[in-house]
């Protein structure tokens, strides 16, 4: 969904939780799953998040979170919350990440808890399919491990780009991710920081051949 035909919203959620917009349930999500729905051009929408367990594993209580987020011309405005963290994709898909907020039992307060910032730490496996191997590029580009992300490209791709042209190419971004229901592989969202608690998202396509990408292009 790198490309909606109307304003899209898309809510996930840190914890399997029920989202509501404006009053009304839009479903469950949590995990990998998430909740899209399409908008009108211009308006404001209370987003709720109520969390479906009573406590996190540290025994803190989960407690639910409502954000108002308002579209003018289709566009979000770039307005995000610690606990509803937003990113703008191309193609007017608006999407928000949800987290509960975190009460200690103890001392009655909220939990101070790091949010996640850039990806997550990937392990050294070698991919097993476009999605793997596209990722672990844009991953090890990411890091500034040139020598690992030339490791995924084709010999006939290696011999005629230079660690500088990858970089150049890349630039700076905090994590990666495929677009909402588009797992194959072939397009990414190089996400980088616009400004506190909102980004936006690049996106790159990647041709994959028998032995290792044959290209790279920003969509």
């Amino acid at each position: 969904m790198y490309y909606a035909g109307v304003p899209t919203l898309v809510v996930r959620a840190k914890c399997p939780a029920l989202i509501s917009i404006n009053g009304r349930v839009a479903g469950e999500c949590g995990g990998e799953g998430y909740i899209s729905v399409p908008l009108s051009a211009n308006g404001d929408y209370y987003v709720t998040m109520q969390p479906l367990l009573p406590h996190d594993a540290s025994g803190a209580a989960l407690c639910p979170v409502t954000r108002r987020f308002s579209l003018e011309n289709g566009i979000m405005e770039q307005t995000g919350y610690p606990d509803a963290v937003l990113c703008l994709w191309p193609g007017g898909v608006n999407e928000i990440t949800m987290k509960p907020i975190a009460i200690c039992a103890k001392a009655g307060k909220q939990c101070e808890k790091a949010g996640q910032k850039g990806a997550d730490a990937q392990g050294a496996k070698q991919p097993i399919n476009n999605l793997e191997r596209g990722m672990a590029f844009a991953v090890a580009s990411m890091q500034g491990k040139y020598d690992e992300a030339m490791s995924y490209l084709s010999p006939a791709l290696r011999r005629n780009v230079t660690a500088e042209a990858i970089a150049e190419f890349m630039g700076e971004y905090e994590s990666v991710r495929p677009p909402v229901g588009d797992m194959s592989g072939d397009t990414l969202g190089l996400i980088y920081k616009k400004k506190e608690y909102v980004y936006a998202a690049r996106l790159i396509t990647i041709e994959h051949g028998p032995e290792g990408i044959d290209n790279i292009s920003e969509l």
